[in-house]
C-alpha cells in the first residue's frame, strides 16, 4: 500500500511513500512535486535514499486546504 509505521523513538507515525501520497489525496507524483517545489505541500523526509511524508502532516495539509477554500469561497460571497 506505501505505507509504513516502524519508529523506535517516540509515538508512531505512520509514513506514506510517493505511493502511498497519490492514493491519499488523488494526484498524481507530479504534481505533488510541483506543489512540494511551489512551497505548498508538505515537504519529504528522508530515510536513507526514501523520501516519505508523515500521514499527520498530510492530513494537517488536507485539513489547511479545505479551510483555505472554505474562507476564499466566504471573502467572495
Amino acid at each position: 500500500m506505501g505505507t509504513t509505521n516502524t519508529n523506535n523513538h517516540g509515538p508512531k507515525r505512520r509514513r506514506l511513500n510517493i505511493n502511498g501520497v497519490e492514493e491519499r489525496i488523488g494526484v498524481h507524483r507530479q504534481t505533488i512535486w510541483h506543489w512540494y517545489k511551489a512551497g505548498s505541500f508538505p515537504p519529504p523526509h528522508y530515510l536513507g535514499q526514501s523520501r516519505l511524508w508523515f500521514e499527520d502532516e498530510i492530513e494537517a495539509w488536507e485539513k489547511a486546504q479545505i479551510k483555505k477554500r472554505a474562507d476564499d469561497k466566504n471573502s467572495a460571497a
